[in-house]
């Protein structure tokens, strides 16, 4: 592997690529499947555009399902899958709800991609600067770690968004309070 990408030095066989391509096949299957099954009880995609974010239980369960790091080698803490495996999941996943086939998209492929491939050492420590090299960082953005850190501390700094008329929690002195509650 090489340190800045995380991609093979040398070119990968025929076989490699078949066993590979099986597993990858494997898992994105078995993704799939649990997504249905989750959706079924946990997805509400009516509360989250009525809330317009995305509950934090939804977030973690994707992250330690390696739904957002679908792409990330497996020796980093991702599932691995292929392109084409990744675009079935994306794909049963915008049939489920457009908004988390978006955030997923973009966690996967705007976000992990360009950081795994082409970022340089340097800028993987500025960005992330508590992580260093592959072997840290690609597990905790995979694995969802960064975003809880990054809401762990907008909780702490009470960062709420203004209250937007007919928005279901209107924040208030640091709390989000429902509708008559004060």
């Amino acid at each position: 592997m090489t340190p800045a990408s995380g991609l093979p030095d040398q070119p990968v066989g025929r076989a490699d690529v078949s066993v590979e391509a099986s597993q990858s096949r494997e898992r994105a299957d078995e993704l799939i499947g649990w997504l249905r099954s989750y959706a079924s009880d946990r997805i509400n995609s009516r509360l989250i555009d009525e809330r317009r974010c995305i509950p934090p239980h939804l977030v973690l369960d994707f992250g330690n399902r390696g739904v957002l790091g679908m792409q990330v080698p497996s020796q980093f803490g991702g599932l691995g899958l292929g392109n084409r495996d990744a675009m079935r999941v994306v794909e049963q996943l915008a049939a489920i709800d457009l908004t988390l086939a978006t955030f997923t998209v973009n966690q996967n492929f705007l976000g992990i991609r360009p950081i795994q491939r082409h970022g340089t050492q340097a800028l993987r420590h500025d960005l992330l600067p508590s992580w260093h090299g592959a072997a840290n960082w690609l597990p905790s953005l995979s694995q969802n770690r960064v975003l809880v850190r990054i809401h762990n501390r907008c909780q702490q700094q009470a960062c709420h968004a203004p209250p937007v008329a007919g928005d279901f929690a209107a924040p208030r002195s640091g709390a989000a309070l429902l509708p008559g509650q004060g």
